[in-house]
């Protein structure tokens, strides 16, 4: 099985980056001129002013992701022997192993595929994460679609049926492997994927 490697993708944080810089544009405007957007629903210029703050302060957390993507991108998965190592440049990266990948699903949620990765042991890899907001997402996704580990693409430099099609590749190789003592079938090349 050949070793996968795949980035964040530029084009994607380009287009995260205009989208926050409209938005925190928007965000002062409120600001800056608040009593253009009273109406009916937003009858207070503090309210109105409120808004633009959390605006500025969530969209400059959006420019400054897409900031960081743009000039640096991130190993964000391989797909090896091993299995598939998610984030794996950062400290507390996953590796979910073959043996434990009983198949894959692809879902939507508000127009953004997402890929269910179905595994065996549901239970361990929610008792593992230390992190209680990822911890609350993984029990959404384990109570919602049955798998607790999901695959968003929406960042990535591949696409979803492109990632299936690698993620399907490296399941059933592993199942040829198993059933094959030997390993050495196999060759090992590095394929890098990056935009």
């Amino acid at each position: 099985m050949r070793k996968t490697e795949i980035y964040t993708s530029e084009k994607k944080a380009m287009r995260l980056l205009v989208i926050s810089l409209f938005f925190i544009a928007l965000s002062v405007y409120f600001i800056i001129n608040p009593k253009v957007f009273i109406n009916s629903f937003l009858q207070g210029a503090y309210l109105i002013q409120g808004i633009g703050f959390l605006g500025v302060l969530f969209f400059g957390f959006g420019m400054y992701v897409a900031t960081k993507r743009i000039v640096k991108t991130e190993l964000a998965l391989v797909v090896d022997t091993e299995g598939i190592h998610m984030y794996p440049k950062k400290p507390n990266s996953k590796i979910i192993d073959w043996d434990c990948i009983m198949a894959f699903s692809e879902i939507k949620i508000n127009s953004q595929k997402n890929l269910i990765i179905e595994v065996s042991n549901p239970e361990y890899w929610l008792l593992s994460e230390s992190n209680m907001i990822k911890k609350k997402m993984m029990q959404f996704n384990f109570a919602n679609y049955g798998s607790p580990l999901s695959i968003s693409t929406g960042s990535l430099a591949i696409s979803q049926e492109d990632l299936i099609q690698v993620l399907e590749d490296g399941l059933k190789a592993k199942k040829i492997k198993t059933t094959r003592k030997e390993g050495k079938f196999f060759i090992s090349e590095t394929k890098i994927i990056k935009s």
